[in-house]
């Protein structure tokens, strides 16, 4: 029983590891909460240019 907090910690780390490696592989293609904050005018340019 000792080691299963380590254990626990262990597992969260690499699941964070995994989680931020994905996240930086498909960030650029995935719209995320940062693209959404932007100015109204830039999002409303944005929108009339596409």
């Amino acid at each position: 029983m000792i080691g299963d907090p380590v254990r626990y910690q262990n597992t969260k780390a690499l699941i964070q590891l995994v989680e931020n490696f994905w996240f930086n592989q498909i960030a650029h293609c995935i719209p995320t909460k940062q693209h959404r904050q932007r100015p109204a005018i830039y999002t409303r340019s944005h929108r009339a240019r596409g």
